[in-house]
């Protein structure tokens, strides 16, 4: 495996010296070991100033070089080794959370997968890096559920002057499962450009309708005015949603 430092500037320069030894190391040496020297040098600040454990540190090293030696030697890709880096250095905030380190080994391993690596962009660990936990918990609710869509409902009150407000929190529901409490999650998402958010717009199919009957009534056990109706819509992913949660998730 050849690697050319000019590939990634000015992140090269950036790098600790140890780092550009392990990348520019013999090309025998193994590229999950390579991963996981580097893990371990990028990490080495925090743990100096007690922001991630040796522990979370290791854990995440660990995780990373097996997902990585997993690749067959056939597939494996130098050309998005910045990427991969990247990544790894994008991660240091996020190590103290098991979830977000399994989202991020998976785009480091896939990076490097000639096989899952085509449409993945620089700015996947850059929008990974800005996600919560309880954000990525709701990005696997997105991904597991069917077709990749989520149903909305919430009900509201329609005003005599043609205003609305509304008189309860958003429900979400997956067809399996109907919950709350991801609603700054679904702002989060969105902003960064990786769902759209259908706003009185809804999917039509008597599958659908019967959930959104079910986000119905599951609203109305609240006490809610007789005058308040049902405001449905639906989540889907963007292309780049999609994209970017098959080199996370998969």
């Amino acid at each position: 495996m050849s690697f050319d430092p000019n590939q990634f500037s000015p992140m090269w320069e950036a790098l600790p010296d140890s780092a550009k030894e392990s990348l520019l190391g013999p090309p025998s040496k193994e590229l999950g070991n390579m991963i996981g020297d580097i893990v371990h040098i990028l990490g080495t600040p925090f743990r100096m100033i007690k922001i991630v454990s040796d522990e979370k540190v290791e854990q995440f090293a660990k995780r990373t070089k097996e997902k990585v030696s997993a690749i067959p030697d056939e597939n494996r890709d130098s050309t998005k080794l910045p990427i991969a880096v990247k990544t790894i250095e994008d991660a240091k905030y996020s190590l103290n959370d098991e979830g977000m380190q399994e989202i991020f080994s998976n785009l480091i391993a896939n990076s490097l997968n000639n096989t899952k690596n085509v449409d993945i962009s620089i700015r996947f660990s850059t929008v990974l890096s800005q996600l919560s936990p309880k954000d990525a918990l709701f990005l696997k609710k997105i991904h597991d559920a069917k077709y990749n869509s989520i149903l909305t409902g919430k009900l509201i009150v329609k005003n005599g002057d043609g205003s609305q407000h509304p008189v309860t929190k958003i429900v979400f529901d997956t067809l399996d499962n109907v919950f709350l409490g991801f609603e700054q999650s679904t702002d989060v998402l969105s902003s960064l450009g990786v769902i759209e958010v259908h706003k009185d717009a809804w999917l039509v199919s008597d599958e659908y309708n019967s959930e959104y009957q079910n986000i119905e009534e599951f609203l109305r056990t609240s006490g809610v005015p007789n005058n308040s109706e049902l405001e449905k819509g639906y989540i889907s992913l963007t292309t780049f949603g999609q994209a970017f949660l098959k080199a996370c998730l998969e």
